[in-house]
């Protein structure tokens, strides 16, 4: 039952249900159950006249003559706690000791643990820790709501709902996975009843044994000192629908343009890990290091949903569902893939893939070729890579004994993370615009005003109103910093916060010739190797101590 069917049916509960009928009055509370078994499933119910409550059972557990135990059921509220025997010795409680029947529950699972705190003042339910961590889930927000990842999304499996009937639900594919790997059924308790008066029943006492949907019950009527009542109260017992398998392999496997690493020719071949040869295996398919190329725009996909994707010199990574190693051709016109890394991706991400797709155009660079076939350092220096490992360690100044940073990396977790700070490719006017603005909020925004601005005081440089640039700029002249140094350090951040100015007042107006995109990728890239000048220049003079009073 999907989540609004059972938001909807919650709200009318009962309404059917009254003690003017003289037969069988939870017609709507049986129907409930048997609907509600799968897809999202209600762990608890607390409402005015019903009650529901979950526990997970081991299966060797129900043996013969367990349904007739069951029908006797006394559940108190599931929680540990502690006891003192006798003897004055105290002991911890299992959440379910209490429970009956006792040989049948005491070892039970409770998918929610119900607490009634301060004298009654707060009541909170709460999901069992050990389903939480084997189910790996996690809040997100204040709400009781609980989250996985799924294919690289977070994606809700827990619903809790407070109203005049409470409800706290789980995906049946959570549960399944849990009953799975406990090897145990869930089993739901549940009670209702009808009150009232000016109504006289007859008195019935009767047992329900449904066996195909595995639903029993008592259910009890009676009119006494014309107070009358009716009464159902038994049990569910659901089984996993699915066995668990961790190991579960893909199935469908996408066909590329492939140049054969042996025969240099292009061919068109699957990425099935089975029709893929490698050194230790001999056979008529490709080999393992066979190169597929794509075009570039492959990547923006991954580059435009950077909470999502980590893409780093070589590698992409979906959170933790796939990775993917790649590399940039010689004239970073092509994506280029190694069959075998295809093979690792899902169906619908080889599909992605599979759109940009082309003939070779390009070749890897000489860097690559000795890092991969030859098992040899590269001593390529990559400026992007030196300058995020500069700023990851970038040293701290001493203002009175106190260390004080001149740039700090903000936000980490948001668009000013340095795992942002990427190459223009495209040279398109989106792409540099993006680049630019997240360039300036990672480099000039980093620079720590407050600091800089203490720094200027005390070396009597300080411009009111000034940016931290000028006012870094006339510290690093007034300690006598030679002049080639000091416009290498601030002219590039100069450069980059006028872009940013640019851009900002004029992003709807400027129009981008069609022979600008290589123009851009120019500049852009080449600011990049002049701001790894800049931070490399200023962490030696800020090591120095020069900055240290």
């Amino acid at each position: 039952m999907n989540l609004n069917s059972i938001k909807s049916r919650l709200i009318n509960f009962n309404k059917s249900s009254n003690l003017s009928k003289e037969t069988y009055a939870f017609g709507d509370l049986i129907d409930f159950l048997q609907e509600s078994s799968n897809d999202w499933i209600p762990m608890i119910i607390n409402g005015e006249c019903t009650w529901l409550f979950s526990l997970i059972v081991p299966k060797d557990k129900l043996t013969e003559g367990c349904i007739d135990k069951l029908l006797k059921w006394d559940i108190h509220a599931a929680r540990y706690g502690y006891y003192r025997d006798h003897t004055n010795k105290y002991f911890l409680s299992k959440p379910c000791e209490s429970c009956m029947p006792k040989d049948i529950l005491e070892d039970a699972i409770p998918v929610f643990y119900q607490r009634e705190m301060f004298a009654g003042k707060k009541f909170d339910v709460e999901l069992n820790q050990q389903i939480a961590h084997v189910l790996e889930l996690a809040k997100l927000d204040e709400s009781n709501n609980y989250y996985k990842l799924e294919k690289g999304d977070f994606v809700k499996v827990v619903e809790s709902n407070d109203g005049v009937i409470s409800s706290h639900v789980l995906r049946q594919e959570e549960l399944d996975k849990f009953l799975s790997i406990s090897n145990s059924v869930l089993i739901r308790f549940f009670e209702s009843s009808i009150f009232g008066k000016d109504v006289v029943l007859n008195t019935i006492d009767k047992t329900v044994k449904n066996e195909e949907e595995d639903i029993y019950y008592n259910y009890y009527q009676n009119t006494d000192y014309n107070y009358s009542i009716k009464l159902i109260k038994g049990f569910q017992i659901i089984h996993c629908e699915k066995e668990y398998d961790e190991f579960e392999k893909e199935t469908e496997f996408e066909t590329f343009l492939v140049k054969d690493f042996e025969s240099g020719e292009v061919i068109e071949h699957t990425c099935h890990p089975d029709k893929i040869s490698n050194m230790f295996v001999e056979n008529d398919y490709p080999r393992d290091l066979s190169m597929v190329f794509f075009d570039k725009e492959v990547m923006y996909k991954y580059e435009n949903d950077s909470e999502k994707y980590t893409i780093r010199d070589r590698s992409i990574e979906c959170r933790d569902y796939w990775y993917l190693g790649y590399s940039m051709s010689d004239d970073k016109s092509q994506v280029i893939i190694y069959l075998c890394e295809l093979s690792k991706l899902p169906y619908e991400e080889q599909k992605h893939w599979k759109r940009f797709n082309e003939e070779p155009k390009s070749k890897l660079p000489k860097h690559v070729i000795k890092n991969d076939f030859n098992g040899e350092w590269h001593d390529c220096i990559d400026p992007l890579k030196m300058l995020r490992s500069i700023l990851r360690e970038f040293p701290k100044c001493k203002f009175s004994g106190t260390e004080v940073e001149l740039w700090v990396e903000k936000n980490k977790g948001s668009i000013r993370s340095l795992d942002n700070l990427k190459y223009l490719k495209y040279g398109t006017k989106d792409e540099w615009e993006s680049k630019i603005d997240n360039a300036c909020q990672i480099f000039v925004e980093g620079l720590n005003k407050s600091a800089i601005n203490t720094l200027a005081k005390h070396f009597c440089c300080s411009v009111n109103g000034s940016q931290s640039v000028n006012n870094l700029k006339g510290c690093l002249e007034a300690i006598e910093i030679d002049q080639v140094i000091v416009d290498a350090i601030v002219n590039p951040l100069k450069e980059l916060d006028g872009y940013r100015n640019d851009v900002d007042h004029a992003r709807d107006t400027v129009k981008y010739p069609s022979d600008l995109p290589k123009e851009l990728i120019g500049i852009y890239n080449n600011l990049i190797r002049r701001l790894l000048y800049s931070f490399l220049y200023l962490s030696k003079i800020i090591k120095e101590g020069k900055f240290d009073f």
